[in-house]
């Protein structure tokens, strides 16, 4: 189910492109300018793992809310709102009581989903150029 709502959601696929490319690069950051470099980096990865099932839960949510109607479509997507809030708070307290990764490196993770939205015109563009079209297959 996940991989068929990835493999014929384009958005979704550039969405998580581009939360695999900030996560690349503040990686390469930690590795170059941190010194407890596995603490760090299993924050951001851990991070940036919580924000890749938000982006498919988001995506998931968004094609079971365009199916209802106005007001149910409406408490649906604040259902699935809160349920990802619930999610990332459960991963920070998790990892604040356990201290097996940073926090702050885990926040870094968690906003590369914001990061990949970001820049996801310039992913688009990237892979339209390329490896063509502009279809959604």
């Amino acid at each position: 189910m996940i991989f068929d709502l990835i493999k014929k959601n384009r958005t979704l696929r550039e969405l998580i492109a581009g939360i695999a490319l900030i996560a690349i690069i503040c990686e390469i950051l930690l590795l170059i300018f941190t010194k407890n470099r596995i603490y760090n980096s299993i924050g951001l990865i851990i991070g940036t793992l919580t924000s890749l099932i938000c982006a498919v839960h988001m995506a998931w949510g968004i094609e079971n809310a365009v199916m209802l109607d106005e007001k149910s479509s409406i408490a649906i997507s604040r259902k699935y709102t809160i349920i990802r809030y619930l999610l990332m708070c459960a991963v920070l307290v998790a990892i604040g009581v356990t201290d097996i990764g940073s926090p702050v490196t885990l926040i870094f993770g968690f906003l590369s989903l914001k990061f990949g939205a970001y820049i996801n015109p310039l992913i688009h563009t990237i892979i339209t150029k390329f490896f063509g079209g502009d279809n959604n297959k």
